[in-house]
């Protein structure tokens, strides 16, 4: 029997969609966990993500079970990790075991990235499948991009390197998670954190570039900035702006400036005239789309993945997990029908007309030698079906991309002269001249955010006669007030676009981080966002990204290699060296368990720049109160909080949402504290035996309102 497994039912019925328009007779099996075509023997069956997790610290040893610094670092022995099926997975995992049992051959259906090829490879690894293994790469589920992926199935054991980098992937994230995040978790306790603070791998670099960028707002000060605005008699009835670049920090700077240039001989230095002509040089890829999209829809990366799934399963748009913005050079004959059934659409305010076959010059994006497991996201041959409204202009942005390739360029003269002004003084004229609007006929949308805009150098039209050496006169010149800028916020969008271009001020590392495709992966990178919101990390304020206080305070706990991206970057590198084989996975796990090692014998150093978090204590006014809790013999729980000063100890109680109160006792002037006895929880004087005051329970909500002291937490 042949065996198909998929990642998802989706591409399980895309499958059986296009097999049984070609002849074949699949039918879904009586469990409904697969199709069999019962005169070829083939089925076809799925994973739905992940079946497989990796298990927990203390099903390795016992002493990992609670959180004590004394026990770690958690390193698995050999780092032989165990691999388990999550419980809600195990009746597809049973499933596909049975089938796997009974193939000859299994034909590997993951999608075409490193999680995709590790999900299959992990289920074929526990089911100790012996049957041999083909790859089916699928780039989009339509019928001609199927019929050539079955066409081109390889042996599944050349993607070994891909497995093992995706493998070394999740124990590093195991790794780094566990160790770290109890490690730091405890250094907080000790600063009176009661949360658990989460360290990841990827997760923890972007909350510390969101944390890094909110800092520079915070400690940036704004100070008035003087500009000039020169113009400049070119022989037009009217004088042009020219730019000077420089800016001053104060008006005497600037006015000085001013008086040299104003009324004033400037000779043409230097004179450069050409037309300049934009293609299309690369297309979308899934970070660069999901920033297009977040500009121009205001969509979070999150629901863009969503979309570009749905276009995805539709049959509609390729894969879209791809870190490529290029095509097989083999696909541009498919630009005929792709281009037809656009053109059909009428999706643009201009008329596409589809080329003659053969008339066809190739695209720059067509490029053999850039292609990686992907390719660019780009409509299929399927013509535009019905779609939502959401997921037809996410469809318009990447059929437009598409569609301008082929279009003609953008052209525009451009014309760049540079004036001397008293030998020490240069001035710049900008003149830009469109001569055909090409391809950017096709959107009214501008695809370069405002704030990427050269604001410096002033580009202006017109017809100007200059000639090199010849001698212009200087008109007025202004004097312009400012105020420099902060920083501006990460997006949803432009957080996807730092953790893709990773850089460094020591220019070293900056050169070998050239060679990283960023943090993270696009197929991870809007989760992580939301996680972070999800974890109360961050929080969104219109399409900003702003650390909680929570965070910014923690965020000094955090060790330095996460307080930026770098060393996360490097270690998506040597992922990359596991799967071309110039690294082995054993190396790269050693290098990180060295890594924790050494971070546990300085752990101590960690909290010392952390403020204490925490209520100071309204009876002692020192002490810092300590939430704890406390489970008796009869199942009962309470949580309270208790002094840490040793010479105070004094217990407050808790209000519903776990925070302290302080309610004097109207008899002795002592504190109230929740106390428990035969007949469960009571509250009652904390100075007991010397004061035996006991609160009645119909009394408590009036006693609480008149007694409690009010303003002692802040």
């Amino acid at each position: 029997m042949e065996l198909y497994i998929t990642e998802k039912p989706s591409v399980a019925r895309g499958l059986v969609d296009y097999f049984n328009k070609n002849g074949a007779s699949f039918k879904p099996m009586e469990d409904k966990k697969g199709y069999f075509d019962a005169k070829q023997k083939i089925a076809i069956s799925w994973c739905f993500g992940h079946l497989v997790y990796l298990e927990k610290p203390s099903t390795y040893d016992e002493k990992w079970k609670s959180w004590n610094r004394s026990t770690l670092p958690i390193i698995p022995e050999q780092f032989r990790f165990k691999k388990s099926v999550y419980k809600e997975a195990s009746a597809q995992f049973n499933k596909l075991k049975a089938l796997i049992k009974d193939a000859t051959t299994i034909i590997h259906c993951g999608d075409p990235d490193r999680e995709g090829q590790v999900l299959v490879d992990e289920v074929l690894m526990l089911c100790k499948a012996t049957a041999k293994v083909k790859r089916l790469l699928l780039n989009a589920l339509d019928d001609k991009s199927i019929s050539e992926a079955l066409g081109s199935m390889t042996d599944n054991q050349k993607f070994k390197g891909l497995s093992l980098a995706g493998d070394a992937r999740a124990y590093i994230d195991w790794l780094i998670g566990m160790n770290l995040t109890r490690l730091i978790t405890s250094v907080g306790r000790e600063k009176n954190f009661t949360e658990v603070i989460r360290i990841g791998r990827v997760k923890t670099p972007v909350l510390s570039m969101i944390i890094n960028r909110e800092l520079e707002i915070q400690n940036f000060v704004v100070k008035p900035i003087w500009s000039l605005r020169p113009t400049m008699n070119l022989g037009g009835d009217k004088p042009v702006q020219v730019s000077y670049p420089k800016k001053f920090d104060t008006k005497e700077e600037a006015e000085a400036i001013q008086k040299q240039i104003e009324h004033k001989p400037c000779e043409l230095i230097t004179l450069e005239e050409k037309r300049v002509e934009e293609k299309i040089k690369e297309l979308y890829n899934m970070d660069t789309l999901q920033t297009e999209v977040n500009k121009r829809l205001g969509l979070t990366p999150k629901e863009t993945a969503k979309i570009l799934q749905s276009l995805y399963e539709k049959k509609l748009t390729t894969y879209p997990r791809s870190d490529c913005k290029y095509l097989p050079e083999g696909q541009l004959n498919d630009c005929y029908v792709i281009l037809d059934h656009l053109a059909q659409a009428n999706l643009f305010d201009v008329a596409i007309v589809p080329p003659e076959k053969g008339m066809i010059e190739k695209p720059i994006p067509f490029n053999d030698k850039k292609i990686t497991a992907h390719h660019a996201i780009i409509p299929t041959t399927k013509p535009l079906t019905e779609i939502s409204e959401q997921e037809l202009a996410v469809y318009k942005i990447i059929a437009e991309k598409y569609v301008s390739m082929f279009m003609d360029p953008f052209t525009y003269d451009k014309t760049t002269a540079t004036f001397k002004v008293n030998d020490d003084i240069t001035l710049t004229l900008n003149v830009k001249n469109v001569v055909k609007e090409g391809y950017k006929q096709l959107s009214s949308s501008s695809v370069t955010d405002k704030e990427e805009t050269d604001t410096e150098e002033k580009e202006i039209t017109g017809s100007f006669v200059l000639e090199e050496g010849k001698i212009y006169m200087a008109d007025a010149c202004y004097v312009n007030e400012g105020k420099t800028k902060p920083p501006k916020r990460y997006t949803a969008g432009s957080i996807i676009q730092a953790m893709t271009n990773i850089t460094s001020p020591d220019p070293e590392l900056a050169k070998k981080l050239k060679e990283v495709k960023g943090i993270g992966t696009p197929a991870t990178r809007s989760d992580i966002v939301d996680q972070l919101i999800k974890d109360n990390y961050v929080a969104l304020q219109k399409k900003n990204l702003v650390p909680t206080q929570l965070a910014i305070d923690m965020f000094p706990m955090f060790p330095k290699e996460f307080q930026n991206a770098e060393y996360t970057a490097l270690m998506e590198l040597e992922l990359d060296k596991v799967q071309s084989g110039e690294l082995q996975q054993q190396e790269v796990l050693q290098n990180v368990a060295t890594y924790i090692k050494s971070l546990l014998a300085t752990s101590d150093t960690l909290s010392s720049n952390v403020k204490a978090q925490g209520f100071t204590c309204p009876v002692c006014k020192t002490g810092i109160l300590k939430r704890k809790h406390w489970k008796y013999d009869n199942g009962d729980e309470i949580t309270y909080y208790r002094c840490d000063n040793e010479a105070c100890k004094k217990q407050l109680p808790c209000d519903s949402k776990k925070n302290p109160m302080y309610i004097k006792c109207d008899q002795c002037g002592g504190n109230i504290i929740e106390k428990h006895g035969q007949f469960g929880f009571y509250y009652g004087c904390g100075n007991y035996p010397n004061c035996k005051h006991v609160i009645k329970s119909k009394d408590w909500n009036e006693y609480k309102k008149k007694n409690t002291v009010k303003d002692a937490f802040k």
